[in-house]
């Protein structure tokens, strides 16, 4: 069986078919982003009508637009037209449609996907304007930056799909209509206020923690999320005492663990190639594997008592 995955089984043969002028043209207007004819002609020692015809094939595509300012320009648009269908039947189904929707589905619906939006400062600016009753196109009026529709798009559909806010589509895919293409696509129903505080909880840490390890402290100032981050580390410490303290040598090893953040079944499959940990844990009155999700978890009881100990040694 071939191990190559269908992208590159299928992107291979796609790439080889474009010309190496082609090829050069779309290195071109993926770094420079847009580009005149003359400027295309001129690094390409071609000329501007043989510029012109090659750009028309790349715009059916969906990898460009042509328009007119005071000269003819090439903007690039790395598919944009092509994707909007193939996005939602990915995020709605998980149905590896095409290529495309392959790479997305991939880059969405992956565990931690929501929380790489955490240190993308573009990203966050996305996220910390979430609202409901908004488009996408209003989103980008408000983020007041330039952050391209496609990728305003694309952090809401994480959103959506990790339960951070709940989307509405309003408009049919544009297909190859250009004007549709930058017409609102999604509406914003609902806002998870408490996950989106988690989110700024979780990246007020980090960025505390970033800033303690430029080890530049200025004497008699903090961090805003300094205090949170001493708190959160005497409370970690305190737990997994506990835990560790009140479980067998068996439960201990998958705890141990946990507590490093290897949470999902087949990360702990991995680690104890050795050890059957699920048989193991059977009988545990302590850590059983979840079952509605990959998880390996902690009864309510034993976390709670967990919760208690915490409490009374800061009290």
């Amino acid at each position: 069986m071939d191990s190559k995955s269908k992208i590159a089984q299928i992107a291979k043969p796609i790439y080889k078919s474009l010309s190496s002028t082609d090829k050069k043209i779309l290195e071109i207007l993926q770094a420079k982003k847009e580009a005149s004819y003359k400027e295309l002609a001129d690094e390409l020692s071609i000329d501007e009508s043989n510029v012109g015809k090659r750009l028309r094939k790349l715009e059916d595509e969906g990898l460009l637009i042509r328009f007119k300012k005071d000269r003819m320009i090439a903007k690039w648009v790395g598919g944009v037209p092509a994707i909007e269908q193939e996005l939602m039947t990915a995020t709605n189904t998980h149905v590896k449609a095409s290529i495309l929707a392959e790479c997305y589905d991939s880059m969405i619906t992956e565990a931690f996907a929501v929380f790489s939006l955490l240190f993308d400062n573009n990203h966050w600016e996305i996220v910390m304007n979430l609202a409901e009753g908004l488009n996408e196109v209003e989103l980008g009026q408000r983020t007041g930056t330039a952050i391209p529709l496609d990728s305003i798009r694309r952090v809401l559909v994480i959103c959506d799909t990790h339960n951070l806010i709940k989307l509405n589509r309003i408009r049919d895919p544009a297909e190859t209509n250009l004007v549709k293409l930058f017409e609102p696509l999604y509406r914003i129903e609902e806002v998870n206020k408490e996950f989106l505080d988690y989110m700024i909880i979780i990246r007020g840490l980090a960025s505390a923690m970033q800033y303690r390890m430029e080890n530049k402290k200025e004497p008699g100032r903090s961090h805003s999320f300094e205090p949170l981050l001493d708190l959160n580390t005497e409370w970690f410490t305190s737990f997994k005492e506990f835990v560790m303290s009140k479980t067998s040598v068996e439960e201990q090893r998958v705890l141990s663990n946990l507590l490093l953040n290897y949470d999902y079944s087949p990360d702990l499959d991995r680690i104890h190639r050795q050890d059957n940990w699920r048989m193991n844990i059977k009988s545990s009155n302590n850590v059983n594997i979840g079952s509605t999700s990959e998880h390996v978890l902690l009864r309510d009881r034993f976390a709670e008592s967990a919760k208690e100990s915490m409490v009374k040694r800061r009290g």
